[in-house]
């Protein structure tokens, strides 16, 4: 997601793509440039972040707690496999969905001929589409393991949001074929 929030800066601004391919990346830390594309809170970029770099909630996922025979307990690795058991492995499965859909949004600022550019609207719908279920299936599997109805609708509305976005792009193209024809 950091990678397609670069896209879309050098989008609005060619010229940063200069600056960043001459290393100065204090400039295009993520931070700093989700300021300057004016995106606030991400649920979904929230979470994996938490879950991902080094803080509590990620630490939480690789680890667990071995209790012996005389009840002293020990932190062990978790080494090997997914464990799809836990509620927050089982999370971070649909986040490859919600990059996909994010980077199908993000295709509109590649060069492509016509023809191309005309159908991208359809595909990042169809994208969003897709994988909608899958998250569906997999929160409602994730409520009897206690994630909120809350946490739940932020990360739905954002694939939901992408489904809009993309719908609404491909209403501007068929209006405008229709306007050219």
């Amino acid at each position: 997601m950091e990678s397609i929030n670069l896209v879309e800066l050098f989008a609005q601004d060619p010229e940063a793509a200069d600056r960043w391919a001459a290393g100065e990346f204090e400039e295009f830390m993520p931070g700093k440039v989700r300021k300057r594309l004016g995106i606030g809170k991400d649920a979904v970029y929230s979470w994996m972040c938490e879950h991902s770099h080094p803080r509590f909630a990620g630490f939480q996922l690789t680890t667990y707690l071995v209790t012996d025979k005389e009840g002293r307990e020990t932190l062990r690795p978790y080494v090997g496999g997914l464990p799809l058991e836990l509620p927050a492995v089982l999370l971070a499965t649909t986040a490859p969905g919600n990059v996909l859909c994010q980077l199908s949004l993000a295709l509109g600022n590649a060069t492509v001929n016509a023809a191309v550019a005309l159908t991208w609207p359809t595909v990042a719908r169809l994208v969003g589409e897709a994988v909608l279920p899958g998250y569906e299936a997999v929160y409602e599997v994730l409520k009897k393991h206690g994630l909120t109805d809350e946490a739940t609708e932020e990360i739905l509305a954002a694939v939901r949001e992408a489904i809009v976005g993309a719908t609404e792009m491909e209403e501007v193209v068929a209006q405008d074929a229709s306007s050219t024809a």
